[in-house]
């Protein structure tokens, strides 16, 4: 799933295809308290889910062309 940037500091996407539904959960700083306790509400209200991949976000860098000098 692709995740766009954000200003936000946590960012949940939800979809759903042929009957399964997934949801990406992007946060920008580095604890677990919102996602465990994310996850355990998920428990609590006795859905299964399986965390299929999770890393890091990486963002390419990107050169600052606002303030690049003209040639």
């Amino acid at each position: 799933m692709l995740m766009a940037a954000s200003t936000y500091m946590i960012v949940v996407e939800v979809s759903a295809a042929a009957s399964v539904f997934s949801i990406s959960f992007m946060q920008r700083f580095a604890t677990d308290v919102y996602l465990d306790t994310f996850l355990d509400e998920l428990h609590q209200q006795g859905l299964t889910y399986e965390i299929t991949d999770r890393h890091p976000l990486q963002i390419a860098p990107i050169a600052d062309y606002r303030n690049a000098k003209p040639k």
